[in-house]
């Protein structure tokens, strides 16, 4: 299919650009940075963030944007047009695109329709470039282990992988020339490879978009009324002198306001009777007798009043279409990906900046926490790691901020307290602090909170060697007691003296 070949055309020769795949008034747009797919977009309700939130609230963001992704592609299988355009967008969460062709596919053909073809392929000797970034843990395993072995369909259908994941995952590294085949089978395995998918995807064409009639309500509803009686009188004669006129007004509308002819302000009573009067004019079965391309006309013109009617009508729904479209506020879905996208940054500096950490640069390391703090401050670790270096890096030149910092990491802790899972590593940095002080006390009864939190915490072991030390640990000399003699544990919860 034309959606297929091109997207992994941009995979392959690492492309960035974008694809326009229509289908009628349908659009959706899959923006391409480096081959690496970055982003989708499209102008059906079912299909944004708000609307899947609704329908799948126990999914959490990452989910509900994988699922989004694989219903649009699904779509563009289907669509009858492809473009490819330049791309200026800067926007990016990254999508492992083979993954999600992979769960499209396996999820719309049919076993039977490609593992009747997998006789041909199971005989041929096959090499295959492990390049391809498949991040499923099963197709991973599978592919890697061909390298020139695959000789039997008992090898695809492994306990490893679904049979027919393992054959959708050869067409795919067949298409992106990742796998290499026998020169006398080439010919065979192309033939198998090549299928058509469009033939493949009738009966789902035929099914017309079961997401698109969803949008589509039997009738428009205001908040708890019957929506207005509209009186069609079918024998008139068809007067279509008017509809260039309207027409024109409601193409030129730029929001439902502008199409129903009412301002923001206006209460529900008005929406009803400017749809009420513009139905009356524009109802399709005033037009029964029209030509083809009159009723189609009409049609789009009506289902344009009839969504305007259905968005105004409805209080909330009203409320937020004034707040994303007349006031130009973000929508939830963009508010979403933002706030995924600032997530993924902070924790990009945060992984930084542990790595500086343990490499002993503080300073360093401290900018980067900064960052992931400033970006996601309700993230505990992040903030620990931030509270913790900026006591640290100050506790010696500038008392005030240490103490900002000593409260931020106690404020974590406060937190966690009420956590049913304990961040340990926080508990492990305030005793580093109080140790940093010269409050031994507190700093052995915090690092003793952070072992019975997670025993194996070498962080934790190592800080409690220390202060053992401090505390008078393994000296030598007459009259001095060998305190080793008595057990590390010992001396962190309780024992005999």
């Amino acid at each position: 299919m034309d959606f297929i070949s091109k997207a992994l055309s941009m995979v392959s020769e690492k492309q960035t650009a974008v694809l326009e795949v229509l289908s009628g008034k349908k659009k959706w747009i899959f923006y391409f940075m480096s081959g690496e797919l970055a982003q989708t977009k499209s102008n059906l309700k079912t299909e944004q963030i708000s609307t899947l939130q609704e329908k799948f609230p126990d999914l959490d963001s990452d989910a509900l944007l994988r699922l989004q992704t694989t219903m649009r592609i699904e779509r563009a299988l289907q669509a009858e047009t492809v473009k490819v355009k330049k791309s200026i967008s800067d926007k990016h969460y990254q999508l492992n695109l083979l993954d999600l062709l992979l769960e499209t596919l396996h999820k719309t053909l049919s076993e039977e329709e490609i593992e009747q073809k997998s006789a041909i392929i199971s005989d041929a000797k096959a090499t295959y470039d492990d390049s391809l970034s498949f991040s499923e843990k099963d197709v991973t395993l599978f592919l890697s282990t061909l390298k020139g072995k695959l000789r039997s369909s008992t090898l695809v259908a492994s306990d490893e992988i679904e049979n027919n994941k393992a054959w959708l995952a050869l067409w795919i590294a067949n298409e992106l020339g990742a796998l290499e085949l026998e020169i006398e089978k080439k010919e065979d395995i192309n033939d198998l490879l090549d299928f058509n998918l469009d033939e493949l995807l009738e009966e789902e064409v035929g099914k017309e978009d079961i997401y698109i009639e969803e949008e589509k309500e039997e009738a428009p509803k205001g908040d708890d009324e019957a929506p207005p009686e509209i009186e069609i009188d079918n024998v008139q004669k068809i007067q279509v002198d008017n509809i260039d006129e309207l027409a024109n007004h409601i193409q030129q509308a730029e929001n439902h306001f502008e199409i129903l002819g009412v301002p923001h302000t206006a209460e529900v009573d008005e929406f009803r009777q400017s749809f009420l009067d513009l139905s009356k004019k524009l109802h399709p079965d005033k037009f029964v007798g029209a030509d083809e391309g009159t009723r189609l006309r009409v049609t789009e013109l009506f289902d344009q009043v009839r969504e305007a009617y259905e968005v105004l009508s409805n209080e909330e729904k009203r409320k937020k279409y004034i707040n994303e479209v007349i006031l130009g506020n973000k929508s939830d879905e963009e508010e979403a990906i933002q706030h995924l996208q600032a997530y993924w940054k902070a924790e990009a500096s945060f992984n930084k900046g542990k790595t500086l950490f343990h490499q002993g640069q503080l300073p360093m390391a401290h900018a980067n926490f900064k960052e992931a703090y400033e970006s996601s401050p309700e993230t505990l670790e992040f903030a620990a790691y931030y509270g913790y270096t900026l006591f640290n890096i100050n506790r010696l030149s500038h008392i005030d901020k240490s103490e900002e910092g000593l409260n931020i990491l106690q404020g974590v802790l406060n937190k966690n307290k009420e956590q049913e899972v304990k961040l340990d590593s926080a508990w492990v940095l305030m005793g580093r602090a109080y140790r940093e002080k010269g409050d031994t006390q507190k700093a052995r009864r915090t690092l003793k909170k952070a072992l019975q939190f997670n025993p194996s915490n070498q962080d934790a072991v190592r800080e409690m060697r220390r202060l053992t030390g401090q505390a008078g640990g393994k000296t030598k000399g007459k009259g001095k007691k060998d305190e080793t003699k008595s057990g590390f544990w010992s001396k962190i919860f309780g024992g005999k003296k």
